[in-house]
């Protein structure tokens, strides 16, 4: 063996250590307490873009990694550890395996959404139909003007959506919004359905979400807002919280003392 591939297979034991998925994950939650704090002062999408979707952000004068190289060295490293330190499946460690999949596919999952997912609002008023909405900044670096993390470039859908009618609540003797709910119609060729989209029940159709997100109020009438998701990777995060509990599950079962004299 080479003294390359002596280096080589050395930096990859280091990844596979458990202690670096330990320090990865301490940082990653170091991440959710600054980017949930800092949702105050710069809001929801510009937090997640410095914070989550980086690959670095500054500190002052001090850059710090971001969500992207965490969330990659923590993949790398529950991917090498199962390769690499996992010499032969049994009885005894299956539970473990099977939970480390679990979590692979977790953090692939996270990967196509930040990297395939498009996010977007679509803004109707009563009456008005559109086959597009306008997407939200990739780049938290920006600065075009507009407003809010609206970019100016606009995705197509495979169908339209028609706004029929916006209802909504409010809290007694105030001007606090209680509840607010859409009417629409999707137009898919000769289909057409009425279906309603309110803050608790988004309306999913062909691999797109639409949330109710807000609203407003001018001359013209009443105007929603509906945030519009399209995620490649919806269905991974299940699919790993299934694993996942499987794995503890599988775990616990073959790690049961059997009598009284035997421990965990």
């Amino acid at each position: 063996m080479s003294r390359i591939e002596r280096t080589g297979l050395k930096i990859l034991f280091f990844l596979a250590d458990t202690k670096v998925f330990f320090v990865t994950t301490f940082w990653l939650m170091i991440l959710l307490v600054l980017g949930t704090l800092a949702q105050t002062e710069m809001g929801l999408f510009e937090a997640q873009e410095r914070y989550f979707s980086s690959w670095y952000f500054n500190w002052s004068f001090i850059p710090l990694p971001g969500g992207m190289p965490t969330m990659g060295l923590m993949t790398l490293g529950l991917l090498f550890h199962l390769v690499l330190k996992t010499r032969k499946i049994t009885k005894k460690n299956i539970g473990t395996f099977i939970t480390h999949v679990g979590a692979l596919i977790l953090l692939g999952g996270a990967f196509i959404t930040n990297t395939a997912s498009l996010e977007g609002s679509l803004i109707l008023s009563e009456g008005e139909t559109s086959n597009s909405f306008e997407l939200y900044r990739k780049d938290p670096n920006d600065k075009r003007p507009g407003e809010g993390p609206a970019s100016g470039k606009r995705a197509i859908l495979p169908f339209s959506v028609t706004l029929v009618d916006f209802e909504k609540k409010f809290y007694q003797e105030t001007l606090l919004a209680k509840s607010f709910k859409s009417v629409v119609i999707i137009n898919d060729q000769d289909l057409q359905q009425e279906r309603t989209i309110s803050m608790n029940e988004p309306l999913r159709y062909k691999g797109y979400t639409f949330y109710q997100a807000s609203f407003s109020e001018n001359s013209q009438g009443e105007t929603t807002d509906l945030a519009v998701v399209k995620n490649e990777g919806e269905l991974l995060p299940y699919v790993s919280t299934i694993l996942i509990t499987l794995g503890l599950i599988i775990h616990l079962v073959f790690h049961i003392p059997r009598n009284k004299n035997e421990t965990l």
